[in-house]
Formats: structure tokens, C-alpha cells, sequence
């Protein structure tokens, strides 16, 4: 009797311990499916990662190869020139404004060529090169100056007249850009308060027709910087989402290497 006793707790021992290895196998098995449907969410993620980042940059490049010919980037004469100046860094003015939504068009078409301007800090350091321009057109902004008055003469704005400077954001005043240029939300508006700009001062709507005391300037869709500003937000914004799945996807990289 005592010889079955000691089997019978023997046999009640292995049974406890394969109920721990049943549930110890179960629980890495439970951990297996688990790290298996993880790997393939993650693996499935990459690949949509993957997947935009290509089509992101495809687009990119296109934005890039519109925006370089916008800006005059690939005119070569000019090109030579302004590396001998040290100038075939230097940002476009377009590249450095933040235009309010919707009102790209009008900015674009106030400023025209004066977009491809470069920035520079010095008029002076081009004075002796400027004895001989270079062939095609070239548009110099200097960066240290530039804080005119939009007051008037009686040392306030004209009622009901708000200046196209507030619909844009950028490193350096643009008075002498485009002081004296107004802005109104319709072509009503626009021609209401016509008569009563000065002789130096013009206003323009959103879809970019600008009226002066006596003329009207509309250009619309047939210029090919026609669109620059857009763009360059559109490469900015690209650029930020190219940037932060560049992140996503080493994050997801490393993990799946773990």
C-alpha cells in the first residue's frame, strides 16, 4: 500500500508539472501567433511606407524639375554667371514667401519675374559683374533693406483698403515689393474702391486681376510661372511627409530586425 501511495503522488507530481509545461507551452505558442501577426501588421506597414514614399518622390521630382524651369534654374549662360558670383546657391524669393491660402494668384501675379529674384544681403558686391549682365533675365532681392511705410499721408490707412504685405509671410519686408498694392475680395469690391486709389496704387482679387486708377492687368493660367508659389508649398509639404516616413520607416526597419 505504501508502494502505491508514493506512485499515486508520483503520477499526481508529473501530472502537475505537465499541466505547467501544457500551460508554459501554450503561453510561448500564444506568444508565437502573437509576434507572428505582429511581424506581418508591421511588415504589411512597411510596404505601404515603402509604397508612398515612392510615390512621393515621384512627385517631388516632377514639382522640382516645373519649379526649376519656373524659377530659371536651368538657364545655363545664366547659371555660369551667377557661379562665378558665388550667387548659384542663393534661395528665389518664391522659395522664402508664405502666401495666405487662395491668394498664390494674385501674389504671383503682382510680383511676376521679380519671384525668380535672388536673395542676396548686398547690392554692392554685384556692382563691377553688373558691368556685364548676364544674356536672359535676372532679378536680384537685397535682403537688408526694404522697411518702407504703408502709411499715407495722413498717417493712416485708407478706409476700407487693406494691403496685400498682410496676406503674406516672409524672412525679410517686401515693402518695396508692394507697397501702394491693395486687395479685395471680389471684382465688385475692386472696382468700388478703384476711384479712389492714387496715381502709384493698384488693387487685385484673389483670381489675380489687379486694377490700377486707370488700367487692369489679368494673366491667368498662360504664364509658366503661373502656379510657383502652389508648388512650392506643395515641395514643402512633400518634403515634411517624405521626411517623417523616412523616420517610420527605420523605426519599423529596426524593429522588424529585433
Amino acid at each position: 500500500e505504501r508502494m502505491v501511495a508514493n506512485l499515486e503522488t508520483e503520477i499526481k507530481e508529473v501530472q502537475a508539472t505537465l499541466q505547467e509545461a501544457e500551460v508554459v507551452l501554450k503561453t510561448h505558442h500564444d506568444a508565437v501567433l502573437n509576434l507572428r501577426e505582429v511581424t506581418q501588421t508591421q511588415s504589411a506597414q512597411l510596404q505601404e511606407y515603402h509604397a508612398q514614399v515612392h510615390k512621393f518622390s515621384g512627385r517631388l521630382a516632377s514639382l522640382e524639375t516645373l519649379q526649376e524651369a519656373a524659377l530659371g534654374k536651368n538657364e545655363a549662360e545664366l547659371i555660369a554667371w551667377l557661379q562665378a558670383q558665388g550667387l548659384h546657391e542663393a534661395p528665389r524669393l518664391a522659395q522664402s514667401l508664405q502666401v495666405e491660402s487662395g491668394w498664390e494668384l494674385a501674389v504671383e501675379t503682382v510680383l511676376g519675374a521679380r519671384l525668380q529674384a535672388l536673395c542676396v544681403e548686398d547690392l554692392l558686391v554685384l556692382q563691377t559683374a553688373l558691368e556685364n549682365p548676364p544674356q536672359g533675365e535676372l532679378a536680384i532681392f537685397e535682403t537688408n533693406k526694404g522697411n518702407g511705410s504703408l502709411r499715407m499721408g495722413n498717417g493712416s490707412l485708407p478706409e476700407g483698403f487693406f494691403p496685400l504685405l498682410d496676406k503674406i509671410k516672409a524672412p525679410w519686408p517686401l515693402t518695396t515689393l508692394l507697397t501702394g498694392v491693395w486687395v479685395a475680395d471680389t471684382l465688385s469690391d475692386a472696382y468700388r474702391l478703384r476711384s479712389q486709389l492714387a496715381p502709384h496704387e493698384s488693387i487685385i482679387i484673389p483670381q489675380g486681376i489687379w486694377l490700377g486708377h486707370n488700367w487692369l492687368h489679368s494673366q491667368q493660367g498662360t504664364n509658366e510661372r503661373a502656379g510657383v508659389l502652389a508648388r512650392e508649398q506643395e515641395i514643402n509639404d512633400i518634403t515634411t511627409q517624405l521626411n517623417v516616413l523616412d523616420g517610420n520607416v527605420q523605426t519599423l526597419s529596426q524593429e522588424l530586425e529585433q
